[in-house]
């Protein structure tokens, strides 16, 4: 399916396109990066607390090389949904996926999630590693990705420190030098949690690398 539609995010689908095989070579080389490695442990631990993974359903959106939604699949979940703006990157996980032998247990789909949302089902878990800061309205995707999720709600954004955010906002600022097509964001990581709060969700596991934040959220009991 695609529904790329506004200049940015054909932006995203020809810069993110560019760089798929780079991406697929490093997850088939070294696996999960670290921030998604942290993703795994926040997420399991919310849904179960011991260590295993209960059979559960998984979305993510900007699933890129779907490193992430092969890991649940291959360590219990029954299937998973991925959705990214660049194609290019869905070549690569449709091929790795079939590698792995999940072809049949995982859906692709191509385009922005705030236009294809409709067409996507909820899940047990939402995923969005990175994605927030390549968003140019994160509050409108949040509260349309938290409505996707059942139980669960995880996400990776840059770090709350000044060193981050100027790093962030220099790499903001040569984008924007050399005219490049695609540039990122920079969102206040304390907005987007209110935001998260906001849908009902509660924090239940944080950790971070040197640049990344990795939240993970519960959906409230009614």
């Amino acid at each position: 399916m695609n529904c790329c539609s506004s200049e940015h995010t054909q932006a995203k689908d020809h810069f993110f396109s560019q760089r798929a095989k780079r991406y697929a070579k490093q997850f088939r080389k070294k696996g999960l990066d670290n921030p998604q490695q942290l993703l795994v442990e926040g997420i399991t631990k919310a849904l179960d607390g011991n260590g295993s993974l209960p059979p559960k359903t998984f979305l993510e959106i900007g699933c890129g090389a779907a490193g992430l939604l092969l890991t649940f699949l291959q360590k219990g979940g029954t299937s998973a949904i991925g959705v990214d703006a660049s194609e290019g990157m869905l070549h690569v996980a449709k091929q790795i996926a079939k590698e792995a032998g999940k072809e049949n247990n995982i859906t692709f789909h191509h385009g922005d999630f705030a236009t294809l949302e409709r067409s996507i089902p909820q899940t047990d878990v939402t995923i969005l590693d990175k994605v927030l800061c390549c968003d140019e309205n994160p509050k409108t995707l949040i509260e349309k990705s938290t409505a996707k999720a059942k139980e669960v709600y995880a996400v990776s954004f840059p770090k709350n420190s000044l060193l981050i955010r100027f790093i962030v906002k220099s790499g903001i600022l040569m984008t924007k030098l050399f005219r490049m097509k695609f540039t990122p964001f920079y969102h206040e990581p304390n907005d987007l949690q209110t935001w998260i709060a906001g849908q009902h969700f509660s924090h239940v596991y944080s950790n971070s690398t040197m640049m990344w934040q990795v939240l993970v959220y519960k959906r409230n009991k009614q």
